[in-house]
Order: structure tokens, then sequence, then C-alpha cells
């Protein structure tokens, strides 16, 4: 059973530095994700320690739908919008669907083995895919107090065995080492969702060699293997950091065979449409990555994450 932690109002005691923000072959889905073709490779080859930051808010500055938060009526319009065209397509409720595929009427409770944690809302993109409108705007954040609530709960919870940390982009979180390390020191494995550009932001150069000395499972987004549709789902420049990235995950032993080091990619979809087949669209990943980038990761899941702003769309 998974239990999820989310930042409040209330819980807000960190906003980032201001040394940050100074900073500056076929496949069958054509439509979903087009191959990517040789480009970048000698800019990718040559990483620059700028950040994210300036760019993505000058988008946002462009672009008064991005990152737009919707007022709770638009939210409850926006879910009754959903339904109707669900019911159009003989979709049942959640709980009808728990109903026809367990045979009990409601959700039991069970152990709880699996804690989810989002530990602030900052982050150095912003996606259009993002459920929580993370970015750079965002200052939500965990509390130095709520994260000792967390070590001692997993302290006194031996069923629960895994921690999962999620943001905004969670490495920003002042707290975040203090919060993997203990952890780590309880025994409890650690699953880092990292949207994989953090890791070459100023100042976070201790980031990727710090998951790895802890063991931590990184769970990265990459919505497609070709720039041009992770761009236009991401930001600007997203791409070709993103596979910088993944080599430089992939030099500390993650997503290598036998290292233990576990690296798996989570593939979105970019519009109005379900993920294709999972297995299918793992073997894409596989063979564009490794033989145009030279990249290799472990597993591939495809999720439907959609924004709680769905108008808001990254301008082509």
């Amino acid at each position: 059973m998974l239990a999820l932690v989310l930042p409040t109002a209330a819980a807000l005691a960190w906003a980032p530095g201001p040394a940050l923000l100074r900073s500056n072959a076929r496949t069958p889905w054509p439509s979903v994700c087009r191959a990517p073709t040789p480009h970048a490779d000698a800019e990718r080859q040559a990483p620059r320690a700028t950040s994210l930051i300036p760019e993505v808010l000058k988008e946002m500055e462009a672009d008064p739908q991005v990152g737009v938060r919707p007022t709770a009526r638009e939210r409850m319009e926006e879910r009754r919008r959903r339904r109707r065209a669900l019911n159009a397509i003989g979709v049942p409720k959640f709980a009808r669907f728990v109903e026809q595929q367990t045979g009990e009427a409601l959700l039991r409770k069970r152990s709880i083995t699996i804690l989810q944690v989002n530990v602030g809302l900052f982050c150095n993109m912003a996606c259009t895919h993002c459920h929580v409108e993370s970015s750079p705007r965002r200052k939500e954040a965990l509390s130095a107090e709520h994260v000792d609530h967390i070590l001692a709960l997993l302290a006194a919870s031996p069923e629960c065995r895994t921690l999962d940390i999620t943001g905004g982009a969670p490495e920003f979180h002042p707290d975040f080492r203090r919060l993997v390390s203990g952890a780590r020191a309880l025994g409890v494995e650690v699953i880092d969702r990292c949207n994989l550009t953090v890791l070459l932001e100023p100042g976070m150069e201790w980031a990727a060699p710090f998951l790895a000395a802890e063991r931590v499972r990184v769970v990265a987004s990459l919505p497609c293997y070709s720039a041009e549709n992770v761009d236009k789902q991401r930001g600007n420049q997203v791409f070709d950091r993103s596979i910088r990235a993944l080599q430089k995950l992939n030099a500390l032993g993650f997503g290598r065979e036998a290292s233990g080091l576990q690296l798996d990619l989570v593939y979105n979809p970019g519009g109005a449409f379900l993920p294709p087949s999972q297995s299918m669209l793992r073997d894409a990943y596989a063979r564009e990555l490794d033989s145009h980038f030279g990249v290799t990761f472990n597993e591939l899941f495809t999720v439907r994450c959609n924004s709680l702003c769905p108008w808001a769309a990254r301008s082509p």
C-alpha cells in the first residue's frame, strides 16, 4: 500500500538561494516519438554549466498560460468534462472499476509498504504535463521538522520498506541529502523521481555522485527519445541536457548491467492519447538511446500524467 505526503503552504520553509537564481530505424509509433537525428552530439560532449531557470522564467513570461494555476471552480468543471468524455466511451468510475476487478465494493486497508513524499514544488522546469504545476516560481516545501517526522515514521514502521521522493525537483530541497541518508541508514530503499536536467544545474554537481554513493534508485522522466517531442513538452534545451545527464548517470554505473544501480525511465504522452504498449516502447527507447547516444537503462514505465491546468499548452 502507498501513502503520500505533500507540501502545503503551512509547510513553507525554504526558497532557492540567490546563487541558484543568478546562474545563468522506423518505430511502430511515428506520431508518438520520432527517431532522433544525429544533431548536437558535439555540444553534448562539451556541457556548459548554465542554469535552465532563466530560460524557463522567460518562457513563462512570454506565454501567460504556462504555469497558470486553475481555480477550484475550473478544476471541478474540468473533472466533469473528463467524466462525461469517459462515460461516452464506456469507462466506469474508479470505485466501480475496482469492484469489477476485485469483487469487493470498497478498497481495504493494508500495511503501508511505500511512503511517497513530495518535498517541494520548486523546479528548474515548467513541463506542460506536470500535475502539480511545478516551476521556478513555486516555493512550497516541507520544513526541516517535517523531514524529521518522516525519518521518525520510517524508523517506527518496519513494514514500510520504500521511500519514494518526488517534487518539483526534489534534489533542490536543502534537506534532500539528510532525508535520503537517514532513510538508507534505516535500510529503506529510496527512489528519486528525477527530472534529469537538475543534475546539470550550477551548484548541483554533487547530486549524481551522491545518488550513486547512497545507491538510490533513479526514476527519470524522458517523454521521448527525440529532441523535438521532448523540448515541445518540457522546454527548450531539455532533451540535450537530459541526454547529458543520462550519460553522466551511466558513467557512475546507473543502468549498467550488474552494477546494482537502477535507472528507470518514464514515458508520458504529450497529447490527449494513451501511451503505447510499454514493452514495445521500451524496446524502441533502448534501441534509439543506445545507438544514437550510448545510453542504457533498466526499465521503462508508461504513464498518463496530466496537468491540473489542462489548457496550458506550450507554444510550438
